[in-house]
């Protein structure tokens, strides 16, 4: 490069190159931006080399940790995602006041017993099938508290009645805003059935005994 800058007069940049430093007896890591030019006589003829050289060490290093953060977010982005797909929980993301779903898993889906990422909530299910639910995931987008409900039914179209345990979640964008709403759904029918039968059973045994 040298050569060529006095044999040709060219200009030579090189930015945030790795050149290690002694410091003070150790070697460091350290980056330069530097140029080389041609510096010339009175009589404009080449006799030098202009050096210029700035160390970005700071600067590089930081992008390199965005970086790695950048990367790491995006790892543990894709784990939480594929923990929840794998997820018995059913698990789905409602976004905006019109609740379009933006993450359903297999679970949800199997549940709802159709597809529903992409479309809204009222284009899924109808009023009679979400009625209950509506104003429960409207309350949790405007005040941005958890919502619980146990043992609620279930109601689907084409579908014999189940009972669920539901935990509506706010769901926040980086800025800490509510845009939308997580659900997370388990189906309890077999307990709850269980427990109406038991009771069922119990009363039955103490109308017999009277």
């Amino acid at each position: 490069e040298l050569h060529r800058v006095l044999d040709e007069g060219a200009m030579i940049w090189n930015e945030d190159m790795f050149v290690p430093v002694d410091r003070n007896g150790t070697i460091e890591d350290a980056y330069w931006t530097y140029s080389y030019s041609p510096a010339f006589d009175d009589d404009g003829q080449r006799v030098g080399i202009l050096i210029i050289c700035t160390e970005t060490t700071r600067g590089v290093v930081a992008r390199m940790q965005l970086e790695a953060a950048r990367r790491e977010a995006v790892q543990a982005r894709e784990e939480m995602r594929a923990a929840f797909m794998q997820a018995s929980t059913a698990i789905a993301i409602l976004v905006g006041e019109t609740f379009v779903f933006t993450f359903a898993n297999p679970a949800y889906e199997q549940l709802a017993g159709r597809k529903v990422v992409g479309r809204a909530l009222m284009d899924v299910f109808t009023d009679a099938e979400v009625g209950y639910y509506r104003p429960i995931l409207e309350k949790v987008l405007t005040t941005g508290e958890t919502l619980e409900i146990k043992a609620a039914e279930l109601k689907l179209a084409n579908s014999n009645l189940r009972y669920i345990d539901v935990a509506y979640q706010p769901y926040r964008n980086p800025k800490g805003e509510t845009v939308g709403v997580i659900a997370q759904i388990n189906d309890v029918t077999a307990s709850v059935v269980g427990r109406l039968e038991a009771d069922r059973r119990r009363e039955q045994a103490e109308a017999d005994g009277r």
